[in-house]
């Protein structure tokens, strides 16, 4: 990963964060990264570790590797729809097999990143899911749809 000017603007939007890869040089790099960015960030060192921690604790945004032993990434993204946890996911991986995209249902994370990935592809990709999920949140609560910061002002209307 490549450190970048992008750190500010990812802790624009913080949230509590699980990060969960088997490779411990990643699963740290990721954690300590996001932290920096001012995030709260917990860390799983595989997939029946991140399930039982999600369990106990309520969090944010969960990004996962795909690949892992026990339980990979694209299962527990299944264990979590199945327990109608509405947690958005970022899956990280190096590959997906073909015959994981056959399975239906498919359980979608709301951002795949393929590695090798850079810190400013990772913050990105926190900063978008994160606004997503909050305004997807104010929508099934009927509140006001806010505009997303950054967006540039609005263009005044030319009807009187």
């Amino acid at each position: 990963m490549d450190s970048t000017k992008t750190t500010e603007a990812a802790a624009a939007s913080p949230g509590r964060v699980l990060v969960v890869d088997d490779d411990p040089v990643i699963r740290e790099l990721t954690a300590a990264a996001l932290t920096k960015a001012g995030h709260l960030v917990d860390i799983a060192k595989d997939g029946v570790e991140a399930w039982r921690i999600l369990q106990l604790h309520g969090y944010d945004l969960l990004i996962t590797d795909y690949n892992m032993p026990g339980l990979s990434g694209v299962q527990l993204i299944k264990n979590l729809r199945a327990a109608g946890m509405n947690l958005p996911v970022i899956l990280v991986t190096g590959s997906v097999p073909d015959d994981e995209f056959s399975c239906r249902p498919w359980p979608e994370p709301e951002a795949t990143l393929f590695k090798p990935i850079t810190f400013a592809e990772l913050f990105d990709a926190v900063r978008t899911v994160l606004r997503a999920h909050a305004l997807r949140l104010g929508e099934a609560a009927g509140g006001p749809i806010l505009p997303i910061v950054g967006a540039g002002p609005e263009k005044p209307s030319s009807k009187p």
